[in-house]
């Protein structure tokens, strides 16, 4: 991974972690597509690498949602809840 993508996910498995420490049950996440990722079918830069760095922080994603930011990129909303 690059070292961008590599400072996203490690900021949102921060993040997560300390959703945790402070008591929280759910996390909702945004994450939108990179500046240079082409509008053609396929993978979405970053996107699993940053779910997985929430779910190795101890979270289980439990729902998603997708729309576009202003410029018409598309970004994620993702719901996770820590497992009962």
């Amino acid at each position: 991974m690059g070292w961008i993508k590599d400072a996203k996910a490690e900021a949102l498995a921060k993040e997560a972690r300390k959703a945790i420490e402070d008591g929280r049950r759910v996390h909702v996440v945004r994450i939108n597509v990179g500046m240079t990722q082409q509008q053609l079918s396929g993978s979405l830069a970053g996107f699993a690498e940053q779910i997985e760095a929430v779910e190795d922080a101890g979270w289980v994603m439990h729902d998603m949602s997708f729309g576009n930011d202003k410029q018409g990129k598309p970004e994620g909303y993702f719901l996770f809840r820590l497992p009962r």
